[in-house]
């Protein structure tokens, strides 16, 4: 599976290093999903670099160009906490 990792911490203006402190994740784990290195990353691995970057775990998955509804981070959070 892809991610659009590199392609959503660029919009953000965020380094690989500044993207894996703000995910509090190892830089080796960012800069193997930023080259496509790891096929089945963690989904706890996922979900820390989607809440840095301000996005859903889905929204990281590559599928289409098309964008997908916006849905806040902090929303999400709220939603896997209640369940």
């Amino acid at each position: 599976m892809k991610f659009r990792i590199r392609e959503l911490a660029r919009d953000e203006g965020l380094t690989m290093e500044e993207l894996a402190l703000r995910a509090g994740i190892k830089y080796s784990t960012v800069k193997n999903l930023w080259q496509g290195r790891t096929a089945d990353p963690s989904y706890s691995t996922l979900r820390a670099v989607a809440r840095a970057l301000g996005v859903t775990v889905e929204q990281l998955e590559e599928k289409s160009k098309e964008p997908g509804p916006f849905v806040p981070a902090d929303l999400v959070e709220l939603v896997e906490l209640a369940a």
